[in-house]
């Protein structure tokens, strides 16, 4: 789960569903998980970029600035435990039709 999980989890949601989509297309999931590992970072690296522009354009006062910031970046906490019950459910599911 770890490419478009992780861009979900840095609030990349487009790229993430792009991501999800061609990963679950079969013969094309390795290649998409290596691409989206070399990749991913560029993308929230955009993001962040794009969004520092726009809050600088937005506002003079550095607190505020500071402010916009935290509450527009950051990371998604739910994610996580997502990923977590996914991980546990899919090892469950290997024990019981694979064991």
């Amino acid at each position: 789960f770890g490419n478009w999980a992780f861009l979900i989890y840095r609030k990349v949601y487009l790229w993430a569903a792009i991501f999800f989509v061609l990963v679950s297309i079969p013969y094309m999931n390795l290649i998409v998980w290596i691409a989206a590992g070399g990749v991913g970072v560029y993308f929230v690296y955009q993001k962040y970029k794009k969004l520092k522009n726009e809050i600088e354009n937005t506002s003079q006062d550095e607190d505020e600035r500071l402010k916009m910031m935290i509450k527009v970046g950051g990371y998604n906490n739910w994610v996580v435990w997502v990923v977590g019950v996914l991980g546990v459910i899919v090892a469950v599911w290997i024990i019981i039709y694979l064991g």
